[in-house]
């Protein structure tokens, strides 16, 4: 919620109100508004959090990246036809590289919790419904106000599921530094650079820079957080990962022009 009314400010500061109240002017476009900060925003900040309560922050940032499996999935049964070659290897990658993560080479146990692998699926799903949900919504209002208000939905409405004030830890110096730094440089810094990197690189380019998310969190985890893989899960991570890669293949044969998308984060 901080995070939302900082980046409202500033689009306020720097486009001017009318710009930021916009979006409320329609019927249709505040209900699509509402549904895609309570499905989308909401939902990949919470099951993320989630994921890595009951694993850890590698193991959900990479289950994350496995939402290109249900987006190739919804639009063939959308136009009602067979993926692409290339397509089809991003499934097959993704899935054996989860597959292998999750098992780390024992199928007959999962070295991670199936809660995690629950709340993992609808990570992936979540993040489907954030690259899909408001497109038309950045055609017509721009990507900061609809990124911002979403934010802010999204705090208002958890704040009825767990108020911030009942039940919240003990404030302490090491809790508000850690908040501070999930709030200001891991949301909104994080959002505002990726903003900025958009008109000024091409698809393939962003795709490519994307997939050092899962990259650092894992060396993170691993370097700093006890974190551990054998070789298979390592395997399957960089199958996962991989996938990225192999999406950007068609984009080489295609002119670079610059592209409108949604950033993605998983910040406060």
């Amino acid at each position: 919620m901080i995070a939302g009314i900082i980046l409202l400010a500033f689009t306020a500061l720097t486009h001017g109100l009318d710009y930021v109240m916009a979006v409320w002017r329609h019927l249709k476009s505040s209900i699509s508004l509402l549904a895609f900060s309570i499905l989308a925003m909401l939902g990949i900040q919470l099951t993320y959090f989630m994921t890595i309560k009951y694993s850890n922050a590698a193991t959900a940032t990479i289950l994350q990246f496995t939402s290109p499996v249900l987006i190739i999935a919804y639009l063939a049964l959308k136009k009602r036809r067979l993926p692409s070659f290339l397509q089809m290897i991003t499934v097959g990658l993704a899935v054996l590289g989860t597959f292998l993560l999750i098992t780390q080479g024992d199928i007959s146990t999962l070295s991670v919790p199936l809660a995690a692998i629950i709340w993992g699926f609808l990570l992936a799903l979540s993040d489907s419904l954030y690259i899909l949900m408001p497109i038309k919504l950045l055609h017509d209002y721009g990507t900061l106000p609809v990124v911002a208000w979403s934010f802010f939905i999204g705090g208002v409405i958890m704040n009825f599921v767990q108020p911030i004030w009942i039940g919240a830890p003990k404030m302490s110096w090491n809790i508000f530094w850690i908040l501070f730094f999930m709030v200001v440089p891991a949301t909104v810094f994080a959002y505002l650079m990726e903003l900025q990197s958009i008109p000024l690189l091409p698809p393939v380019m962003i795709s490519l820079l994307q997939s050092a998310e899962p990259i650092s969190a894992t060396l993170i985890a691993v370097l700093f957080m006890g974190v551990s893989f054998n070789w298979i899960g390592t395997l399957g991570i960089v199958l996962v990962i991989g996938t990225v890669f192999v999406q950007s293949i068609p984009y080489h044969k295609r002119p670079i022009k610059p592209h409108k998308t949604i950033p993605k984060s998983q910040g406060a």
